[in-house]
């Protein structure tokens, strides 16, 4: 089953203004809506069922979002996993 990804505006204002300076407005969107429940806040993940996702590139991502052993499929476009990366980008260690 693939997820459609909605994008509401209140969530990218809550975004601009609880993380890191630098960090993508629109992947830190994404993230919390899609992915923080899983992998943790900052994207640490707890085992290997949600693992450590802190600094994944482009094509780790894409693979990830065709659903990958307990990870459900997402329908992100080519700019939301850039934008996704990005802010991954920025919280990694």
């Amino acid at each position: 089953m693939t997820r459609i990804v909605p994008f509401p505006l209140a969530l990218i204002v809550t975004v601009l203004t609880t993380h890191p300076a630098g960090a993508d407005p629109v992947g830190a969107a994404l993230f919390q809506q899609n992915c923080a429940r899983c992998h943790g806040a900052e994207g640490a993940g707890g085992d290997a069922a949600e693992p450590d996702i802190r600094g994944a590139g482009v094509t780790a991502l894409s693979r990830a979002f065709g659903g990958l052993n307990r990870m459900p499929s997402f329908a992100f476009s080519e700019s939301q996993v850039r934008a996704l990366a990005e802010y991954l980008s920025t919280v990694a260690d």
